[in-house]
């Protein structure tokens, strides 16, 4: 055997070897680990059971024997709770380095109505790629469970490389699905079940409360954070229209175009800064609307105005002793303002505000009545006679309507406009304003969602748009107060007294603010609600979604309204 044709066998044999070893190690590879965490719940019932069934569900489904191995439950729960059940992206990634997982699969479902969403995600540490999620709806618990399996068979192909098995085939195309109902002309929409009717202005809407049908309509992903008020304008002056909402300390800018949640931008206030109220407007008239963000710090005002400059939201007042509110007034769309008081919350009486050199100051006071401030009323021309109405929700959250000589017309029984939001005074009055003594706390005074006075059919008459939030126990108490459930309600005037137009079926938890606007540029107006589904201690340790309906225009209402008539 000659020298070259040893070299060449020894070459050859420790070639073999090695590509031996490599596919034995290839073979031998640690299967990927998945940690599910346990999905937030946003229902106004106790749903446990399903949270335990979507990990279950999830869990099997992943499972691949010597590929992929799903984590202990037990563990997961405990990683959950370590966290109190806020999860985002970057807790994701903190919980799964620190657990040693390769994947992190996270999500909530929230129950609005009869209709049942589902927004998960998974984070993929192996290869650092973006998160694969899903945001997906459903009109039951059993429309639910393809959702999962759906997402489920998603993360097996894309992540895992795993064919669909043939057990587990995708279900035969279905039929191409009809109309939804409120995408459907008005004419389809005067009749519920059992008789019952419903506005032509929206199937969700009740025309006599207790009808059991159920439209359909949009819902953002679920927030962890409160929301304490939103608007909607074209804040970036790019001609389409932006959500603007806010937590306690923070404003966010997103926009929703074809049913897509995008988040823009935020501005992060400080960390006791507590925002009360949320408006948009173009008051200085550079054609771009200004964020007016009402806050109080301590016992102090301290607003801001907020505008959207170079791809970011840059203060132009800050710590501004006045409180914000801008309405649809008769004159138009106008600011005011009321300066901040310490023991008495306000100081002085409600202005129309202008912007002069830089800032915001005060014009002609607005003649109300005793008893109402910058946050608690409208003015509104609600007969058509050519008389403004005051309209105001007084101290204990009845619904009031006035004549501006200031004589109580009428009064509602019903409970309207209670929220989380309030204004804080020193416990024992002035002395007190540097510390609080021993086993007290701040006086809370809360104060009330938007009134809105709109003419949706455009008949030349106001409707006042109210929110009915209903409190689990006294809604009175002080320190600590809790709504199960919230409708949206409209009310016109008669002369005498306010009839109910039509409500918004319930949904679980807290309106606490609303709005008519194309909030998604598709060029028809909606009623865009902020829902505060869980609530912690005040305002904070919550979560909270974005819902919102279409509204028939004036003249599908009118053609309505004159079929009916025939």
């Amino acid at each position: 055997m000659t020298l070259s044709r040893l070299v060449l066998i020894i070459f050859l044999s420790v070639a073999l070897a090695a590509v031996s070893v490599s596919s034995r190690s290839l073979g031998a590879a640690d299967p990927g680990k998945v940690l599910i965490l346990p999905f937030n719940i946003n229902a106004p019932q106790d749903m446990t059971y399903l949270q335990q069934g979507i990990m279950d569900m999830l869990g099997s489904r992943l499972s691949w024997e010597d590929k992929v191995v799903v984590l202990p439950a037990a563990q997961a729960r405990q990683a959950f709770e370590q966290v109190k059940g806020k999860v985002d992206e970057q807790t994701a990634r903190e919980l799964g380095r620190n657990l040693g997982a390769d994947y992190i699969l996270f999500g909530s479902v929230t129950v609005l109505g009869q209709n049942i969403s589902l927004d998960a995600r998974l984070v993929d540490f192996k290869q650092a790629r973006p998160a694969l999620s899903v945001f997906s709806q459903a009109e039951s618990l059993d429309g639910l469970i393809p959702r999962v399996n759906e997402f489920a068979e998603e993360i097996n192909v894309k992540v895992f490389g795993r064919e669909a098995s043939v057990k587990e085939a995708r279900p035969k195309p279905q039929p191409e699905e009809p109309v939804p109902a409120y995408r459907r002309h008005p004419d389809y929409l005067l009749t519920g079940m059992a008789g019952q009717s419903v506005s032509p202005i929206n199937p969700n809407f009740l025309a006599t409360p207790g009808s059991a049908t159920e439209g359909g309509f949009w819902r953002s992903p679920s927030f962890p954070l409160a929301i304490v008020g939103l608007d909607v304008g074209d804040v970036d002056g790019d001609g389409r229209q932006e959500v603007v909402y806010a937590s306690q300390n923070t404003v966010f800018v997103a926009r929703i175009e074809k049913d897509v949640f995008q988040r823009l931008v935020k501005y992060d206030g400080i960390v006791n800064d507590r925002f009360l109220t949320v408006d948009v407007a173009d008051i200085n008239g550079n054609g771009v609307p200004e964020i007016f963000i009402s806050n109080q710090r301590g016992f102090e005002a301290k607003s801001l105005v907020l505008e959207f400059k170079d791809g970011r939201l840059v203060p132009i007042v800050k710590d501004s002793p006045w409180y914000y509110r801008v309405l649809d007034l008769p004159e138009g769309r106008t600011l005011l303002g009321q300066r901040g008081g310490m023991v008495d919350l306000f100081h002085g009486g409600i202005h129309r505000m202008k912007f002069s050199s830089g800032d915001y100051v005060p014009q002609a006071p607005v003649n109300v009545s005793e008893g109402v401030n910058v946050f608690n009323f409208t003015l509104a021309e609600l007969g058509g006679g050519g008389k403004d109405h005051l309209v105001m929700i007084n101290k204990d959250e009845n619904l009031v309507v006035m004549s501006r000589s200031g004589q109580q017309i009428w009064k509602s029984r019903e409970y309207f406009n209670g929220t989380y939001n309030y204004l804080t005074s020193p416990t024992g009055g002035l002395e007190n304003l540097d510390f609080y003594p021993k086993n007290t706390a701040p006086v809370r005074d809360y104060i009330p969602s938007r009134i809105l006075a709109v003419d949706l059919n455009e008949d030349g008459k106001k409707e006042i748009i109210v929110a009915n939030n209903e409190a689990s126990h006294s809604r009175m108490m002080e320190r600590w107060r809790g709504f199960d459930r919230g409708s949206i309600i409209s009310l016109s005037f008669n002369q005498m007294s306010m009839r109910e137009n039509w409500r918004s079926r319930p949904l679980p938890g807290c309106l606490s603010d609303y709005r008519i606007a194309d909030y998604n540029n598709n060029g028809r107006k909606d009623l865009i609600v902020s829902v505060i589904t869980a609530a912690g201690e005040g305002i904070l340790d919550s979560r909270s979604t974005i819902a919102a309906y279409e509204l028939a225009s004036p003249e599908e209402l009118k053609k309505v309204e004159t079929e009916s008539e025939k």
